[in-house]
């Protein structure tokens, strides 16, 4: 293997930050935030930037496909002959789609993204500067026992199975209208509890009424969060997460957040979107056109920090809710 000169790796290292701030540049636009808020659903066990990284390069090659341009016609880089779909649905390594009985299609360009890797071995220590080293950081040239670099994923729109041919299906579940009343019923009581005893919010109540056609609010003086009577449950569930991801913190109040009202306002929105998504609540035909036309050169400024913020509190919330779908032993058996 031929060894890279420092040079060549600063080199490496400065093409590689501009790819990612290439595919953070596709994801800012309006059309690719709506796809990383649908894509999201599907991946949220991905990092904020490695979602960003899989939005981006599925949404050129469902482009470019869309499109034509392929790389088999000289097209550099076009589609490639399987392409991903626009929205991954689920995305593995190729290794781990192999246990699973699977392998890339013919023609396929993996979804790139940052994996961890550890120098350490298995007993736990690792080599540096001529030593064994058992502590995290070398002490003579100061190198990490960990690092990352990119390494190729695929979504199941880009594998087929080594048996008979066909790509996985895989089921995602089908959302139900913000209208409706399931999973409303099921999860406004449960989640209204478990907000209060994690400390969250200090009372949840779910009998408040409108004074001016709200569905809902957050006190941020004394962590009270009011959710309004008179709508649909699948509506007050959606309001009520809205209000937790306030609760959490992002609001134009915060002491640690530097929000506009408007900002902080998209970013529940968006929080509340993939939260609801989670719990098979389909609110897109809301919250997309607002969070789409959330435009501008100053949004893009923020939009950076706050793609972090929105991932890890969707993150919080979704915790709780995953816990009150997964049913109990006894329900299993029933």
């Amino acid at each position: 293997m031929t060894q890279l000169t420092d040079e060549q790796r600063a080199a490496y290292r400065e093409a590689k930050r501009e790819q990612a701030e290439h595919a953070l540049e596709t994801l800012l636009s309006e059309e690719g935030w709506a796809t990383w808020l649908r894509l999201r659903r599907n991946l949220h066990d991905f990092s904020w930037t490695n979602q960003a990284l899989i939005a981006a390069q599925a949404h050129e090659q469902a482009t470019l496909a869309e499109q034509g341009i392929y790389s088999r016609d000289g097209w550099t880089p076009g589609a490639p002959d399987t392409p991903c779909a626009a929205i991954p649905t689920l995305v593995k390594s190729a290794g781990r789609w192999k246990r699973d009985g699977y392998h890339p299609a013919k023609g396929t360009r993996g979804l790139y993204v940052w994996v961890y890797k550890s120098r350490r071995r298995k007993d736990g220590t690792w080599f540096c500067c001529g030593e064994i080293q058992s502590k995290g950081t070398c002490p003579t040239c100061g190198k990490q026992d960990r690092y990352f670099q990119l390494g190729a994923e695929f979504d199941a729109s880009q594998v087929i199975s080594f048996e008979t041919g066909e790509p996985p299906v895989v089921s995602v579940p089908e959302s139900q209208p913000v209208t409706g009343s399931d999973p409303g019923e099921r999860l406004l009581a449960p989640l209204a509890e478990w907000a209060v005893e994690a400390g969250v919010a200090t009372s949840v109540d779910l009998d408040a009424t409108s004074g001016h056609g709200e569905g809902g609010s957050y006190n941020t003086a004394t962590g009270e969060i009011r959710v309004c009577t008179g709508r649909e449950p699948n509506s007050r569930l959606r309001t009520l997460i809205h209000e937790l991801a306030h609760a959490k913190g992002i609001t134009s109040k915060s002491d640690t957040l530097d929000l506009s009202y408007s900002e902080a306002e998209v970013a529940v929105e968006c929080v509340s979107y993939v939260v609801a998504a989670t719990a098979g609540l389909d609110t897109s035909s809301e919250a997309i056109p607002y969070i789409a036309g959330w435009g501008g050169a100053d949004a893009k400024d923020k939009v950076r920090a706050l793609g972090q913020l929105i991932d890890t509190t969707a993150k919080e919330l979704e915790q709780p809710i995953l816990a009150l779908l997964t049913p109990t032993p006894e329900e299993a058996i029933a």
